[in-house]
């Protein structure tokens, strides 16, 4: 286990309720089909959390996670959200 969690923080963005989170996943999550991913970003309390993306590296991560917030800000927010 690490010893500071926070460090396998990429990105984290709150927007109302809704959070955009892309960390470090400390294993390979391709499971051997294909090139390594080590990196996730999920965004939680919005559409259902059905959004989930995987990347190679910390830059691919940044860059997926400045996709996942603007995706966000432009499709608002899901019917009930404040």
């Amino acid at each position: 286990m690490y010893k500071k969690p926070d460090a396998r923080i990429v990105r984290q963005t709150r927007i109302e309720k809704v959070l955009i989170s892309t960390v470090f996943l400390g294993t390979d999550h391709s499971f051997g089909m294909g090139t390594p991913l080590f990196f996730e970003t999920m965004i939680f309390d919005w559409h259902e959390n059905e959004y989930q993306e995987r990347y190679p590296t910390w830059d691919a991560a940044v860059e997926g996670h400045a996709r996942a917030l603007s995706m966000v800000l432009s499709e608002g927010w899901p019917e009930g959200s404040p």
